[in-house]
């Protein structure tokens, strides 16, 4: 699962690093809005991308119902975050849909924040055949049938620890791999994937944990 991913020539150039691998990308369109830019500016993009070696048998991308405030001036607005979904065929009996996005940054972003967490749990959780009831904005009103797995990752952009509803919102009815992975030390300092001392861009930064898979 790749996010920030804006711009079209950056996602050409990791495209044309899989080729002979057997691994396979999705196309900007695929998980982008019809007036997705990605030129000159990332402008209505959403950033996100899936490399998988299974056979993508479709993919749809729906935006936010919101996206910031046009007068903060961070981005937020002109960009076109979302919720993709791709559906993969990992074995002939098999299907899996694999639900991605990245929410709002920043802390004063609360408010959209938590709004698209809970859009985003509430289309993974419809096809995990676990809603009672159908929203307009839900990925279901786009294709027929459920697949028989879903995983849904991306970056929340939000601390399970935080007083925010996001984490929950967004993880409602699955299962978090990284606390069962980890068990008790999911939350080590040293596991941050935000202010990690190890990552040069954000070492400086308080260790947190944005980015989350989960099934």
């Amino acid at each position: 699962i790749l996010q920030e991913l804006w711009m079209r020539p950056d996602h050409a150039r990791i495209a044309s690093l899989l080729q002979g691998t057997g691994l396979r990308m999705t196309a900007v369109g695929d998980l982008a809005a019809s007036l997705c830019d990605g030129r000159a500016a990332p402008t209505w993009c959403s950033g996100l991308a899936l490399i998988s070696r299974f056979p993508e048998l479709e993919a749809t991308f729906q935006p936010f119902s919101v996206h910031g405030d046009l007068w903060w001036q961070d981005g937020e607005y002109w960009a076109r975050k979302g919720i993709g979904r791709v559906r993969l065929r990992p074995a002939p009996s098999l299907t899996l849909d694999v639900f991605l996005t990245s929410l709002a940054a920043s802390d004063y972003n609360a408010y959209y924040r938590q709004i698209q967490a809970r859009e985003f749990g509430e289309s993974h959780r419809l096809g995990k055949h676990l809603a009672k009831r159908l929203l307009d904005f839900s990925l279901l009103r786009q294709y027929e049938g459920h697949a028989d797995f879903v995983i849904a990752g991306g970056n929340l952009e939000v601390d399970p620890r935080s007083s925010e509803s996001s984490y929950q919102d967004a993880s409602a009815g699955l299962r978090d791999s990284r606390r069962e992975a980890l068990g008790s030390a999911w939350l080590d300092p040293d596991k941050a994937t935000f202010g990690n001392k190890k990552n040069t861009y954000t070492s400086e930064a308080g260790p947190l944990i944005y980015d989350h898979l989960m099934h």
